[in-house]
């Protein structure tokens, strides 16, 4: 079953796919470089969409980038689904003004330590960069140290 990593960016630029792409590369994270699968031809042009392939045996990585405000939006409505509304002003004017939206379909059960350290250095590095908050289904939303804002319910 795919589970869904999000960020949530509120940023003028966009990191895109080969800028993703270069930091998976240059992280070292698997001992064989990672091969990268462009699934942008099924996306509009307002979206991105790659595939991490970083072992032949193991479904690979899906990472999309969306700057579509209506599914972003529809998006942030599922996250407090799970997160209590109740955030602190500081965090839900953040949520308001998110432009970016990042997305990691993963498999738990199956990924490998190597792809969940790649995945949390990639979620806090784009947090950092395009102001971001993390969200881990579940879990719970963190901000780009990977403090605990809230818990999930």
């Amino acid at each position: 079953m795919s589970y869904y990593l999000r960020v949530y960016c509120a940023a003028d630029r966009l990191l895109d796919a080969k800028a993703l792409m270069d930091f998976i590369q240059e992280g070292y994270f698997f001992e064989e470089d990672p091969a990268f699968e462009d699934l942008e031809s099924a996306r509009p042009p307002n979206q991105f969409s790659f595939a991490v392939r970083y072992s032949p045996d193991l479904r690979p990585i899906l990472i999309s980038c969306t700057k579509d405000a209506t599914f972003i939006h529809d998006e942030i409505s599922v996250l407090f689904t799970d997160i209590p509304p109740d955030l602190p002003e500081k965090y839900l004017q953040r949520l308001a003004k998110c432009n970016l939206l990042y997305c990691f379909e993963i498999k738990p059960d199956t990924l490998a330590e190597p792809a969940w350290e790649m995945l949390s250095c990639l979620e806090v590095y784009l947090a950092k960069q395009l102001n971001g908050l993390i969200y881990a289904p579940g879990d719970g939303l963190y901000d780009a140290t990977m403090a605990l804002i809230s818990k999930a319910e």
